[in-house]
């Protein structure tokens, strides 16, 4: 990939820098938000990582340049510890993700190996003849992180030509999040503490915690199912684990609370914002996500 860094940090910047080019990614350096936005005109990053406090044009503010430039750029927001509402202005500028300083290697990597495959998907050209009037169809997967963004990217593509560009990515990184919390707390019941520390030990723990509940054989063979259905009025994803489900509407209650944003963005918040109607079933283990049709009456 092709990673912009942005932070008038110059120790902060050559951490990232050389993180990021040990993983094989070509990186550009920018000091400020002024600078940033020049590089992303010019270098054209797959992702950008950028911090939010910064001198002359900071963080928010070259985020809102570049949704305006490329609505589907792909911009992570580095933040300080207790700069929740720095966060939340983020998220609602359309941040695709955020990360608290220090950032540490592990949860680097884990959000680099993400989006790495993110980009592989959206980049794969797609040749749909015709248009869809109706489909609907039902299909299982197995606990393979590696391939969620492939299967997101797939489920997209099934939308046919219904929606744009911008409207396709977002859908993309709404499915990542919602297949990644089945697989992760789902199936492999991995609990949001169990992994942020995980995360947190670095990215070797993280695969090596993923690694040991897929040595459990009740919890290995579950999968997750997804029914697709597409109408003139858009389309719908249904998505099931086969793990004992949790507590929604506690925790759906407080998803613009500023408590969720002490230690890490959680996947439902950042998928929410990518669908027009979100709903779980009563146990807590089904997501059915729908995004209208641009001509749909029910928009």
């Amino acid at each position: 990939m092709r990673i912009l860094i942005v932070d008038d940090e110059p120790m902060a910047r050559s951490y990232l820098k050389l993180a990021v080019e040990k993983q094989g990614h070509e990186t550009a350096e920018a000091a400020d938000g002024a600078e940033g936005y020049r590089f992303f005109q010019e270098f054209k990053p797959d992702l950008t990582l950028c911090d939010i406090c910064m001198p002359n044009v900071d963080g928010l503010n070259l985020l809102g340049n570049i949704r305006a430039k490329d609505p589907d750029a792909l911009v992570v927001m580095f933040t300080g510890l207790g700069s929740e509402e720095s966060a939340i202005n983020a998220l609602r500028l359309r941040a695709n993700y955020y990360l608290q300083k220090p950032v540490r290697h592990g949860e680097l990597m884990h959000l680099l190996q993400k989006y790495e495959a993110i980009v592989q998907a959206r980049n794969i050209e797609q040749q749909v003849p015709g248009h869809t009037l109706l489909r609907h169809f039902r299909i299982e997967f197995d606990n393979t992180m590696a391939l969620v963004p492939r299967r997101a990217g797939y489920l997209v593509t099934q939308t046919g030509d219904m929606y744009n560009e911008k409207q396709r990515t977002c859908l993309v990184l709404g499915l990542v999040e919602l297949l990644v919390n089945a697989i992760e707390h789902g199936n492999l019941g991995i609990s949001r503490e169990e992994k942020k520390n995980a995360i947190e030990d670095g990215f070797d723990a993280y695969e090596r915690l993923l690694a040991e509940r897929m040595q459990l054989p009740e919890l290995a063979n579950r999968k997750v199912t997804v029914d697709f259905k597409q109408d003139l009025n858009g389309c719908e994803w249904g998505i099931e684990d086969e793990g004992a489900g949790f507590d929604w509407q506690g925790f759906v209650a407080d998803l613009n609370s500023e408590k969720l944003f002490q230690t890490h963005p959680c996947g439902i918040y950042l998928s929410r914002s990518q669908f027009d109607r979100f709903a779980y079933n009563e146990v807590g283990n089904r997501v059915t996500v729908a995004k209208f049709a641009p001509e749909s009456p029910l928009q």
